[in-house]
């Protein structure tokens, strides 16, 4: 009788030891099984409409504007938008000409770009003059007949919207 417990109780623990293995297998499949589950649902998202706001920088013709190696000439600049919004920064349009009241004098105006600003301009336009000041300079080889000229210089504008 002795050996007949024996192998019984090998047996019961064998199926023990089976058991908890099964469970713990299927127990580690559930939890896989958790972290690669996929869901589906909808969403939407507003996408605005991207504006134009145009504007053209003018030195003026009271302002001095005169070779030098920082800027010291004024920018008087006026605003066209059709919405709200707010300009950040302003720099030269690479792709369009300077154009000068005084023929050639064109190539000879510089105008770093401008950051740091934060000028509200009220849709629909156009805007009050906004003059800044200390904007632009004349090259130090520049021609004497420059003298007395305007500039009119196209502009890039960083905009964001205003509140």
């Amino acid at each position: 009788m002795t050996r007949i417990r024996i192998g019984a109780g090998r047996t019961a623990v064998v199926a023990a030891v089976a058991a908890v293995t099964v469970i713990a297998l299927l127990s580690g499949g559930s939890a896989f099984a958790y972290w690669k589950t996929t869901g589906s649902g909808s969403g939407t998202a507003k996408v605005g409409v991207g504006q134009t706001i145009r504007s053209t920088a003018v030195t003026p013709a009271t302002g001095l504007l005169f070779p030098s190696t920082t800027p010291n000439g004024s920018l008087a600049l006026t605003f066209t938008t059709p919405v709200n919004a707010i300009v950040t920064g302003i720099a030269k349009d690479p792709a369009r000409p300077v154009v000068s009241s005084v023929a050639g004098c064109a190539v000879f105006l510089e105008m770093p770009a401008i950051t740091g600003l934060n000028i509200s301009v009220t849709a629909p336009g156009p805007s009050p003059v906004t003059t800044l000041p200390n904007r632009v300079r004349l090259l130090m080889d520049t021609p004497a007949n420059c003298q007395g000229a305007t500039f009119t210089i196209p502009v890039v504008l960083t905009t964001q919207e205003a509140p």
